[in-house]
């Protein structure tokens, strides 16, 4: 890939979300419409080669890490989070400390944890909403809860271990150690839901290294957020010498630990791309297959064909979904656009004609005429095909005072619409304008024998 992946090619300032890779180029959201059309093909092609795009996910478009602090810290707060903070600080608080209390402090603290994995897997799949309650309850059909405990034991097996048998200093460094690749290990926990596999050294270090300076980022934040509970009560002047302490004591590290995984699922998320995965909410979503979304794909396309210097192609697009989109003005301005800026006059008429039609069929005659002029600049003399649409827009100029603009609509009008019903009326508005306008008395006459001659009404 070039060197700047994270860009689109034509709207520098946008992140990419696509590449091809046979021409090879970066787009972005406003360069490619994915449109669900029901077929298995309906995968976004490139403008310009017709190659299957790859889709790059979006966490080209996600905040850098540390500008997030808010987000994270307000995630708990949602009503799920609230209500498990609730529920954990309560029952703690009516329990207190007993043989009898053991299971359900349990049960508070693996529900705790189960939110937790669930809220990490969404945000690390860029789901920016909190995770509700019951996902935590449905049922861990992996045993997540119970492989981290174990893990978390045999992770503090073996520092023990290592302090007992190998000494105080190599035991400090395992315990370091561990505090610097526990993050990794939950992800991968999460992710494969097999402990060996998260505890894999190599898959540890390539999780790291490819992150990077981020990760540890996360892991001094989250040495903080270890403490966080209890600086907070220290700071509200609670002490745990009752068992409602305790119990805002267990619903502070309920909140603390939600923000911890939401925190580092964010992180997997900023860095997809460096870890090969792809993942998104709403990137790569299909739109329906409307005919707005169908102008807004051909739109987007047009517009990368012109960038580069491809006009005629995107003209041959436009003119294949003419008929399709004959009642949308939007469609018939993006196409005269187009003529203007490629110069191309080759089969103009036609366009230009169906346009014309619509803004009259709509009365739009301002717009229309605005449209004719834009026309004679791409066609020389051009002249609407419809005869009636040419004596409208000519009563209208008329009446604008256009004199000139008035004429050239009319000019040889019994020769491109012999058969009109109303030639007598054109022509003779024709002799008026000669007559009032450019004191042309023999032009006037001409017209008005014309009329009388040709027994036109």
């Amino acid at each position: 890939m070039p060197a700047d992946a994270d860009h689109c090619h034509y709207h520098q300032d946008n992140p990419s979300t696509w590449y091809c890779d046979e021409c090879p180029r970066h787009y972005c959201s406003d360069c490619v419409i994915p449109i669900d059309d029901g077929s298995r093909n309906a995968d976004p092609r490139c403008a310009l080669c017709g190659n299957r795009l790859q889709f790059l996910g979006a966490a080209n478009r996600a905040e850098p890490f540390w500008t997030q602090a808010s987000r994270f810290f307000l995630y708990p707060l949602s009503v799920s989070g609230l209500i498990l903070m609730a529920v954990v600080g309560g029952l703690v608080g009516i329990l207190g400390f007993s043989l009898l209390a053991l299971p359900v402090w349990l049960g508070l603290y693996a529900l705790t944890i189960r939110y937790g994995f669930v809220a990490l897997e969404r945000t690390m799949l860029g789901e920016t909403r909190a995770a509700p309650l019951a996902d935590a309850l449905s049922g861990d059909d992996e045993h997540l809860f119970l492989r981290y405990i174990g893990m978390l034991l045999l992770l503090g097996f073996v520092q023990l271990v290592s302090f007992e048998l190998v000494g105080p200093v190599i035991g400090m460094v395992v315990g370091l150690l561990v505090t610097l690749v526990l993050p990794a290990i939950i992800v991968f926990l999460v992710i494969e839901k097999r402990v060996w596999s998260a505890l894999n050294p190599g898959k540890l270090i390539w999780l790291i290294g490819n992150i990077g300076w981020p990760y540890l980022l996360v892991v001094f934040l989250s040495g903080l957020i270890s403490v966080g509970p209890f600086n907070l009560l220290d700071a509200l002047g609670v002490q745990l010498e009752s068992r409602w302490a305790f119990g805002a004591l267990a619903a502070s590290m309920a909140y603390f630990t939600i923000v911890e995984f939401v925190m580092l699922g964010y992180v997997i998320y900023e860095n997809q791309r460096a870890l090969g995965f792809v993942a998104d909410a709403d990137g790569m979503a299909r739109v329906d297959d409307t005919p707005e979304n169908r102008r807004r794909r051909l739109f987007a396309e047009a517009a990368v064909l012109v960038r580069e210097g491809r006009q005629a192609d995107a003209l041959r697009r436009f003119d294949r979904l003419a008929h399709e989109f004959e009642a949308d003005t939007g469609f018939h301005e993006r196409y005269l656009q187009l003529m203007q800026q490629s110069g191309e006059v080759a089969g103009a008429e036609k366009p230009l004609n169906a346009y014309l039609r619509l803004l009259a069929r709509h009365d739009a005659l301002p717009a229309a005429m605005d449209v004719w002029r834009r026309g004679r600049k791409l066609v020389r003399q051009f002249v609407p095909a419809d005869a009636q649409l040419s004596h409208r827009l000519a009563e209208a100029a008329w009446a604008a005072g256009q004199d000139k603009e008035a004429l050239a609509l009319l000019v040889n009008l019994h020769k491109r619409a012999p058969d009109y019903i109303d030639l007598g009326n054109a022509y003779r508005l024709a002799a008026r304008i000669f007559r009032e306008s450019f004191q042309d008395e023999q032009r006037a006459v001409q017209l008005e024998r014309f009329v009388l001659q040709r027994g036109v009404v």
